[in-house]
């Protein structure tokens, strides 16, 4: 009879049915991003420097269309038949909703009268980076092994 009883009291409180638990934890993730921009107009002009000068003008015009300001910064290539001849960056603060105009002017270029098809412009605007902070809630659902009493008690007072 005492076996029995014992073997009773193990089967009750013995971890030995399985039970799927979900677990939902939500946590902060940070970021970060590059600040919203437009370009608004990007366009490559012939001008007279000095009297016997000749360069090329870029002029790009950006505005900043996010909730943040920052420093914006704006690389040109200049590429004569192909090769790179003369790299030159600029940067200016561009504050939320305003528009900047850089103006970058080439240095060392000939004129020719091919120079439309002779030199290529290319340009990177590179903005300021913000940190965005969200919240990710992860799922994870598992098997823990819980005992006959422990289901029972549970049940009865309404707990997990």
């Amino acid at each position: 009879m005492l076996v029995l009883a014992i073997f009773i009291v193990v089967l009750l409180s013995a971890p030995i049915v399985p039970v799927k638990i979900t677990v939902t934890k939500a946590e902060e993730v940070k970021e970060e991003k590059p600040v919203n921009y437009k370009v608004i107009e990007c366009y490559i002009r012939e001008i007279l420097v000095k009297l016997v000068d000749w360069e090329l003008e870029v002029v790009c015009i950006v505005e900043n269309v996010d909730a943040l300001g920052g420093t914006f910064t704006i690389v040109v290539y200049f590429y004569d038949k192909g090769v790179l001849a003369y790299q030159v960056s600029d940067k200016k603060y561009i504050g939320p909703g305003e528009r900047v105009t850089f103006r970058i002017v080439s240095k060392g270029l000939a004129w020719s009268t091919d120079w439309k098809s002779r030199y290529r412009v290319k340009y990177d605007i590179i903005p300021p980076t913000k940190i965005v902070t969200h919240i990710v809630t992860r799922t994870i659902t598992k098997t823990e092994y819980r005992s006959i009493l422990r289901i029972l008690v549970e049940r009865l007072t309404g707990g997990p």
